[in-house]
């Protein structure tokens, strides 16, 4: 029988980066396309949700075990009450509904929770056959083949990314718990070297296949290289995912930020959308100078949700929303 292990601060190290990079990435797409952000863009598109769905598979512990009040409590009320504000956002700055909303697609970056959510449901099912992982690519290619609109539901991303959950689940059974997650001394400059491998290629990296919010049969694509290229990014993800484990699991200054990842992430980008984009004429022409804006704008972002008193704030939200969901439930029940 698997123990329940302690939390593992070499976890919300490697969380406390890709949180970081999460918020910049995000903060990046507030200004026009340009080769040179496009290129640190791709690179942190090639790991980062990759990274963040193989941590969270992991968490679940195997993910074979279903706990409703757990998915509503963790994904779903923080879904609903997000989505909700973010939504009202949108209009409140358009005057109109958003994209996402006439999609019925979660609202920009709540795609991952209700991602996740969806992965979560879909784990019990997945790991109850012996080639789970096998069968999870096979999804996420075949998903890739036909077109239809991926944005619906966030069903695009739900099947492409989902062999990275199931991966994670998988970890967590074949080492008991115990991820290692202290290395030998030559696997860190290894795992740079890699990382830098990728950031040479960045560049010519199909966004569509990166992104993974769209089938690639929609862009033309011939079938065979459709296969060929959903296979090549699993496999180019899933040893980037590795190297950035190893990296960044000993950078202990960024363990408050990952043990409020789910915070930072969900108010982030409220800031960044509604609020900062308003006005950009502040920042630099000069791409060295807007670089270092950008990561300053990042970094401040993350240090400001990462605040104890925005977990407490949110959680007591979660559990406002969850206490009168119950209350109508029982009146609903009663009547």
């Amino acid at each position: 029988m698997l123990r329940l292990p302690a939390r593992r601060p070499e976890i919300d190290n490697i969380k406390g980066l890709l949180i970081v990079l999460t918020v910049l990435a995000h903060t990046m797409e507030l200004v026009p396309p340009q080769p040179q952000l496009m290129h640190f863009y791709n690179f942190i598109y090639i790991f980062h949700m990759p990274a963040f769905l193989f941590l969270s598979g992991y968490l679940t512990r195997g993910g074979t075990d279903f706990n409703a009040t757990k998915v509503v409590s963790q994904l779903f009320i923080p879904f609903l009450l997000f989505n909700g504000v973010y939504e009202t956002a949108w209009f409140l700055q358009t005057g109109a509904a958003s994209k996402y909303l006439i999609n019925f697609a979660p609202c920009w970056i709540l795609w991952f929770v209700f991602s996740l959510m969806c992965m979560r449901l879909l784990s019990p099912v997945m790991m109850a056959f012996k080639g789970s992982l096998a069968l999870a690519v096979t999804i996420g290619v075949i998903s890739s083949l036909f077109v239809y609109n991926g944005f619906v539901l966030s069903l695009s991303r739900t099947l492409v990314f989902l062999p990275y959950y199931i991966a994670g689940c998988l970890a967590w059974r074949y080492t008991a718990g115990e991820l290692p997650l202290k290395f030998p001394r030559y696997a860190l400059p290894a795992a740079v070297l890699f990382l830098g491998l990728c950031f040479y290629i960045a560049p010519s990296l199909n966004i569509v296949a990166l992104y993974g919010n769209a089938p690639l049969a929609g862009t033309g694509m011939p079938l065979d290289e459709i296969i060929t290229i959903r296979l090549g990014y699993n496999i180019l993800s899933s040893l980037a995912v590795i190297c950035v484990c190893i990296v960044a699991a000993r950078f202990n200054w960024l363990r408050k930020f990952g043990e409020n990842a789910l915070y930072i992430y969900l108010w982030h980008g409220l800031l960044l959308k509604f609020v900062i984009s308003n006005d950009l004429s502040w920042l630099s022409d000069a791409l060295p100078l807007l670089l270092i804006e950008l990561l300053a704008i990042a970094v401040i972002t993350t240090l400001l949700f990462s605040r104890q008193v925005v977990a407490r704030f949110t959680r007591a939200l979660f559990d406002k929303l969850q206490q009168l969901l119950l209350k109508k439930q029982a009146s609903g029940n009663a009547g």
